[in-house]
């Protein structure tokens, strides 16, 4: 067998459709024309130019040259750093030729004479070997091709024997962050390497705070331009992440692993999510290719921690059969050291530092999922079924005065879901959700002993229960129903129109192990069933010519064909709930709360150069209460059943520099700004022991944000981001009144991050990596409670917490392999979040992962 690579790109027309073929570029819209670019415009791309091929075999047994067609990403070296099988009529030849084209060596793509990666369509033919000819041939590499005049913009070709269409540097979470929703896009590839988790991650992204009560399992609160975890949605892969894990919206608990990339919509949820998000969401995605592929990681680190992760999948390219699972472990101690107070032997308090020792964490997960992807009948049909769990032990009160020696609680999901997605001749496209699942809750206080610091009974206590000094033993259960169905109209290019509608129906109820008095009605067996349906209509469009170089392409937003991107919606909100309340004397009684609301919104994105583009978006929105502020946890968050929904104007006005292959290498600058106007918002306020959910009634914030990358042509890489914002309570009446003018507490205001890493190549392996990198987060000090009381204001203090590392990779004939090793916080500062409670010190950390 001789190996060849042909052409299958041709003159315009040709290389126009077989790009549509595969999905990559979308046509313009009507009324656009299509001009071709001057060289003026943009520096002219050389493609890459094949030098030649690692190896070739023999193949007798082929009746029929097959050919199998790939997309392959090229660095700025040349190597091959990935190939993805789009067409193969033959699996066995596919992977043959997956693994052949790792081999190819390339002169690298270039963009005014420097270097740069590009992502080339490439066709891998397979011709039988003559009966007569038994004596392998030895291949011949091609001759080089010699190039045309290239063309400006989103593709190049030059003529000759081999022929490859650049297809630009823009991968698809760069053209989402394009579009007109208020979106930024974290791509975690690096992260899935290194030894942060979720909430880490996601606290060095600007307008991000992640505050939490310890380590690993600990309780989290994410906010995003001001407002809390509560009042965003949390989304995996478009579904609720209530509905895939049992984390009570903590992405911080979500493998980095398990997800390819972070999508945060700040202010505006787009119709397409169904989501009733008072000012943004988060949609964590895997991989949105289907491909066959599999990866596994362990990290190994301080305070007894272990974490585990494995992906698999498998696609079938004849019958577009696709069949994978997700398997997660997470366990730790977090016995790591506090600075407390204890008794001195005559009982006058000390400071001490000692080791938690009642603050375990265990969790695990699976996942299977199968069916079809863009098979001949259907776009999408696939069935998944998951189990996630989690069990922490409790170490102290909210403020870290009180030990606790045998609290417990955890919970267990087990879900279905049904996805389906069908196109229709390219005018429509039907898409629907479903999803059912059942949590289990548990809380356990029953210890007949008083523990101190160090972990010793120091005393029996008269009544059983280490909280409230009573014993408990509860148990709750949630099923919820979940749908959502979408029509997508496209009458015409650059145009279209979407409808969704959204009903969800969780009913709660629970049981008390230790009642006191058996012939008196559980409390816990109360009815609490709520039911609400988002609707959603939109029409996005595309408007005048795009400038000359603008990268074009289908996103699942849309088309960005036109200079200017805009899109319209309005919302409508339905939202009912049906309780049984307990008042004092164990008196039953049924209450019945119903609210209708709307919502309307735009966004819009302008571009002004292919480097230069600018966002504005505004949404007048309203957040529902979900089930656990309603009805409580059963443990330190108490029910309010008279919660009222949220209401608010969101503003947001953004700028992005995104400059490329400069003489000083690549620079990225994000700006925004934002404004909030909330009405009736709920805050989570307590006291050292219980914590209940309350309407705050107004609220007005402002911030400005921003990010700054840049990467040298080679070795260096920087990055920075900020975030400043005012959040502050104007209630002109109620119980908040007092406070009319304060910062709202628990919230910080002023926080920033940086990090540097550097990349050298070829070092022991011609295929190794290695990266040093180094991060650093800055949170200014912030109140723990409303400004105006006066004297003995609670302060959080502030924090600058410094981390390093190193990250080794390599790539051998079964995939890459990278391993790191990491210092947290190696300054060993003090870290507080919230309420006093000190976080991990000084840590260190091991991970390896392993793509095959």
């Amino acid at each position: 067998m001789t190996f060849i690579c042909k052409s299958f790109l041709g003159r315009t027309a040709r290389r126009l459709s077989c790009l549509a073929c595969v999905g990559l570029l979308s046509l313009p819209a009507p009324g656009l024309g299509q001009e071709q670019a001057s060289p003026s415009a943009a520096p002219a791309v050389e493609p890459p130019r094949l030098l030649g091929e690692g190896g070739s075999e023999e193949r007798a047994e082929l009746a029929a040259e097959t050919s199998v067609e790939l997309k392959l990403s090229i660095d700025a070296s040349g190597r091959v750093s990935d190939a993805l099988v789009l067409d193969a009529t033959n699996p066995e030849l596919a992977e043959l030729a997956r693994q052949g084209a790792h081999r190819l060596e390339f002169e690298p793509a270039r963009r005014g004479g420097r270097p740069v990666p590009a992502r080339v369509l490439f066709r891998y033919v397979f011709k039988p070997r003559p009966a007569a000819a038994r004596v392998p041939e030895v291949p011949q590499a091609p001759p080089a091709a010699q190039p045309s005049p290239a063309p400006s913009g989103p593709s190049a070709k030059t003529e000759g024997a081999v022929a490859i269409s650049v297809l630009g540097e823009r991968s698809a979470a760069e053209q989402l962050q394009r579009s007109a929703d208020a979106v930024t896009v974290v791509n975690l590839q690096r992260a899935q390497r290194r030894s942060a988790d979720m909430g880490e991650v996601m606290a060095r992204t600007f307008g991000v705070s992640v505050r939490r009560s310890g380590g690993l399992g600990s309780d989290v609160r994410f906010s995003l331009n001001g407002l809390q975890k509560d009042q965003l949605r949390f989304y995996v892969d478009g579904v609720p992440l209530e509905l895939r894990f049992p984390f009570n919206n903590d992405v911080s608990a979500v493998p980095v692993n398990l997800v390819e990339r972070v999508e945060i919509y700040r202010g505006v949820v787009p119709v397409r999510l169904g989501g009733d998000a008072l000012g943004g969401a988060l949609n964590l995605v895997g991989d949105p290719t289907y491909r066959t592929r599999a990866s596994v990681s362990y990290q190994l680190g301080s305070f007894g921690t272990q974490r585990a992760a494995a992906v698999a999948r498998f696609r079938n390219p004849d019958t577009g059969f696709v069949v994978g699972t997700e398997l997660f472990g997470d366990y730790a101690l977090n016995n790591y050291p506090v600075d407390v107070t204890v008794p001195d032997d005559s009982g006058r308090p000390q400071p001490a530092r000692v080791r938690r020792f009642h603050d375990r964490y265990r969790a695990y997960g699976a996942a299977i999922e199968a069916g079809f992807v863009n098979t001949a009948w259907t776009g999408r049909l696939l069935l998944r079924a998951s189990t996630t769990a989690y069990d922490k032990e409790h170490q102290h009160n909210l403020v870290m005065s009180v030990p606790y020696g045998e609290v417990r609680y955890g919970e267990r999901l087990n879900a279905v879901e049904l996805r389906f997605l069908q196109p229709f001749a390219r005018l429509f496209e039907f898409e629907l959700l479903a999803s059912y699942s059942h949590r289990s809750a548990y809380f356990t206080d029953k210890s007949r002993w008083v523990y101190n610091w160090y972990g010793e009974r120091v005393n029996d206590r008269a009544i059983s229960g280490e909280i409230e000094g009573k014993p408990t033993d509860q148990e709750h259960w949630q099923k919820t129903v979940f749908a959502r169905a979408g029509l997508l109209f496209r009458p015409a290019p650059g145009h279209s129109l979407r409808a969704t509608v959204t009903p969800q129906a969780p009913w709660r109820t629970g049981v008390e192990h230790l009642r006191s008095n058996a012939s008196v009605r559980d409390p816990l067996s109360a009815k609490h069933d709520m039911f609400k349906v988002v609707l959603g209509a939109e029409y996005q469009f595309n408007l005048f010519k795009a400038p000359s170089g603008a990268r074009e392409a289908e996103t699942a937003a849309g088309p960005l064909e036109g200079r200017l991107q805009g899109v319209v919606f309005a919302k409508d909100y339905y939202y009912q709930v049906n309780s049984e309340e307990v008042l004092p004397g164990n008196i039953w009684r049924a209450r019945e709360t119903t609210r209708h609301r709307q919502g309307l919104g735009a966004g819009l994105r302008w571009i002004f150069t292919d480097w230069l583009y600018a966002k504005a978006s505004y949404e007048y929105a309203t957040r529902l209460p979900n089930p656990y502020e309603v009805f409580g946890d059963g443990t330190l968050i108490v029910a309010n059943l008279k919660l009222s929904p949220e209401i608010s104007h969101n503003g947001n006005a953004g700028l992005r520099l995104d400059l490329r292959s400069q003489r000083f290498g690549d620079l990225n600058v994000d700006l925004n700004a934002f404004v909030r106007d909330t009405k009736e918002q709920i805050v989570l306020l307590g006291n050292d022991r219980k914590w209940s959910y309350q309407n705050l009634y107004s609220a007005f914030s402002t911030g400005l944000e921003g990010a700054l990358e840049w990467r040298a042509p080679r070795y260096l890489a920087l990055e920075g981001s900020f975030t400043w914002q005012e959040q502050r309570n104007t209630s002109s009446i109620g119980s908040f009144l007092p406070y009319r003018g304060d910062r709202i507490p628990y919230r910080p205001w002023l926080q920033s991050s940086w990090g540097a890493r550097f990349r050298f190549t070829q070092l022991l392996d011609p295929s190794d990596e290695l990266e040093p990198f180094y991060v650093g987060r800055f949170v200014h000090k912030f109140f723990r409670s409303w400004e105006s009381i006066g004297t003995g204001k609670q302060e959080v203090d502030t924090q600058v917490i410094h981390g390093l590392g190193v990250t080794y990779g390599v790539q051998r004939n079964f995939g890459k392999v990278y391993s790191t090793i990491e210092a947290q916080n190696f300054t060993d500062a003090k870290a507080y979040d919230f309420v006093g409670v000190q976080k991990p010190g000084r840590s260190f950390w091991f991970k390896v992962l392993v793509e095959l």
